[in-house]
């Protein structure tokens, strides 16, 4: 779907084949769309009607990044540890460039040139000179946590989101880990719920909708997630967040303000570069009788339906020109985008 970024409308729909990923190369003005084994580009610049300029096939059926300074799309594999770099206007295989783990996601810093990239064996990150094409360093877990309440990579690796950003103003890198703070044993059953209050018992309790639908034993606990940011210079730790249940995190990068939506109490939280917590906000919708004063409150705008996909993501997405945060949250007959403006 092409939404309008000023009144919100639907202006288009663009059928593509079971799309998995999509990217926009702000200095070419090109999105590119991933499927199981093709990529299509659409230019997305002047043009009032948009449609699918060229598409090619492709081998890697990972997350994608794109390059914009080399022009280049990287695309890892979740079946073996390696990644293809692929020229994004001609479709051509470049190279395939090792990553000694099986991936899960990544992040480039084009003033560096340099690529974080998590893997699932373990969640230490691999860095990538990307001129010299090898690894040249990790960022590690944070040693005051204990090891074993770091939850394993390969339970989740299926539907996690983007968890690492770069900060290329601010010389700072952000990652997310799953944690495990009290484990205690239960059985899920199946509960009617929906909209905000479904992904946040979902995501709350970190568990996947596939397991809603019988009674599931299972262990669970207070579910954390840990927000550590690390100094992309001397790649050091410089300080960690604890939050409560799944988290999706998005950066300004005109500001360097990282905002972290959790859907367990429904709140965004703004941090500084360094970690601090400057603002913390509920979400509320549009209502004429809101307290539009209170500085905790956000609205949304308009919640947009679509139909339901199997494939949809738990997107949080922040457009830093218009300062309005997009999210997408999981209905129980269809899919809502809910547009929260920052300025309100």
């Amino acid at each position: 779907m092409v939404i309008d970024g000023s009144n919100h409308r639907i202006k288009q729909t663009i059928e593509v084949k079971s799309p998995d990923d999509l990217k926009i190369d702000k200095d070419s003005s090109k999105l590119y769309v991933k499927s199981k084994d093709e990529i299509c580009t659409i230019d997305i610049g002047t043009k009032p009607k948009l449609s699918i300029n060229n598409s090619f096939s492709v081998r890697a059926d990972g997350e994608m990044i794109v390059d914009p300074a080399r022009n280049l799309l990287y695309i890892y594999h979740k079946s073996y540890p390696s990644m293809d770099v692929v020229d994004a206007n001609s479709g051509r295989l470049l190279k395939v460039m090792g990553t000694k783990e099986k991936s899960w996601g990544m992040a480039i810093d084009s003033l560096t040139n340099k690529m974080y990239v998590s893997n699932v064996t373990w969640w230490d990150n691999i860095i990538i000179d990307l001129n010299a094409g090898k690894i040249v360093g990790r960022l590690y877990l944070p040693e005051d946590y204990p090891r074993e309440r770091f939850l394993n990579p390969r339970d989740y690796v299926d539907w996690f989101n983007r968890k690492i950003l770069v900060d290329e103003i601010g010389k700072r890198v952000c990652i997310i880990y799953p944690f495990l703070r009290e484990t205690t044993s239960s059985v899920v059953t199946d509960i009617a719920i929906s909209g905000a209050e479904a992904i946040g018992r979902l995501a709350g309790f970190g568990i996947p909708s596939s397991l809603l639908s019988t009674g599931v034993p299972i262990d669970w606990s207070t579910r954390g997630e840990l927000l550590a940011i690390y100094d992309s210079t001397n790649d050091e730790l410089v300080t960690t967040t604890l939050f409560d249940g799944m988290t999706e995190m998005c950066l300004n990068p005109t500001n360097s303000k990282i905002y972290v939506h959790v859907p367990f109490n429904n709140r965004i939280y703004v941090l500084d570069k360094d970690g601090k917590i400057i603002e913390s906000m509920a979400i509320a919708k549009l209502d004429p009788k809101a307290n539009v004063n209170d500085s905790n409150i956000k609205i949304h705008i308009e919640d947009i339906p679509f139909p339901l996909n199997n494939n949809s993501r738990y997107g949080f997405e922040i457009n830093s020109k218009l300062n309005k945060i997009y999210l997408t949250i999981e209905g129980k007959s269809q899919d809502f985008l809910s547009i929260i403006d920052l300025n309100y």
